[in-house]
């Protein structure tokens, strides 16, 4: 009986002396909120999943990412502030959304900048994206990895756009980001700002003729149950671009940190990967799906748009107008 008592009184005291590790555990465990604006099943959404169940599985439940799909948690400009003061710890969001902490960040959007993915990939892993990733420091945003969402491309209910004059007079969505609205201004179109989350009902409605966004994006987004006609315009090459607020990001331990690094690197190599299948294969798709797409002369357009580089130029600065041109040859 004496032994059984002791064995008794030792288990409870080894119990005493684990728990303060065991509560410390707890308390170590965090849950996080991941915002976008684009859907589920986009690439996107698809990537993040991944890589918020890599997270968890990889730290062992210590921190729980829960993505929130199709701006669910606001839109694009309200996703940067959200994290920016940590309301939001993490978020995919958009340089051209960031034009109101730094003028520079929309610089993916000079139209016709980036002629082959070689020299955008080369771009944004080396100085250029360097220098972004420094400048969202500077606003408490730790960005960890770019996540592509392709050349953009222009639909519309009216007829194909081969010509910039095929633009004129189309009542364009376009985000509210001055480098493309300028750019479709450029081209003839009546661009109209309207948040992403509202553009389908917006091309349903007629309350605008068209849009442009990357095909697979257009795809996901069932935007051919309300437009006829896809342009391969590839104006602008998109990246999305997984942040998480710096004090967040601080307060994780170094294992956490190269995990969720790890875990980002990855699956942004997984998105890009989609993104170029999809390019093909939901092209393909849109056409069987009733859409009829055509290929642009891009000569005609990228004439026109030369005045909004003119006009930019000063504003992104020689600096990062010169990183550009190293990348590119664009003068």
């Amino acid at each position: 009986m004496m032994k059984t008592r002791q064995a008794i009184v030792g288990l409870i005291v080894a119990l005493f002396l684990l728990l303060p590790a065991w509560v410390g555990a707890q308390e170590k465990a965090k849950v996080f909120k991941l915002g976008h604006i684009v859907g589920a099943t986009s690439t996107h959404g698809l990537s993040l999943e991944k890589f918020a169940k890599a997270v968890e599985a990889e730290t062992k439940g210590q921190i729980k990412i829960n993505v929130a799909h199709g701006a669910s948690l606001g839109s694009g400009p309200e996703n940067v502030e959200q994290v920016r003061m940590g309301t939001v710890e993490m978020s995919m969001l958009w340089y051209n959304f960031m034009a109101n902490l730094d003028p520079r960040f929309p610089i993916e959007d000079l139209p016709f900048a980036w002629s082959n993915r070689k020299q955008v990939y080369a771009a944004y892993q080396g100085e250029l994206g360097a220098m972004l990733r420094n400048m969202a420091a500077k606003h408490g945003i730790k960005v960890l990895a770019h996540y592509e969402l392709g050349y953009r491309c222009v639909t519309n209910s009216k007829r194909p756009i081969q010509t910039p004059d095929d633009l004129k007079g189309l009542k364009m969505r376009i985000a509210e980001v001055k480098t493309r609205l300028d750019t479709f201004r450029a081209l003839g179109a009546n661009p109209i700002p309207i948040a992403f989350g509202e553009l389908y009902t917006a091309l349903q409605l007629g309350t605008v003729d068209g849009q442009e966004n990357p095909v697979p994006l257009i795809h996901a987004s069932k935007f051919y149950e309300v437009q006829k006609y896809l342009s391969l315009t590839k104006h602008v090459w998109t990246t999305g671009v997984l942040a998480i607020n710096a004090k967040a990001w601080a307060g994780l331990t170094p294992d956490q940190q190269k995990i969720m690094q790890r875990a980002a690197d990855k699956y942004a190599e997984y998105n890009d990967e989609l993104v170029r299948t999809w390019e093909v294969e939901k092209g393909a798709e849109l056409a069987k799906l009733g859409m009829q797409v055509n290929e642009v002369n891009l000569g005609p357009f990228i004439k026109a748009v030369q005045p909004v580089w003119d006009k930019y130029r000063p504003v992104f600065g020689k600096e990062i107008m010169d990183l550009v041109q190293k990348y590119t040859g664009a003068k």
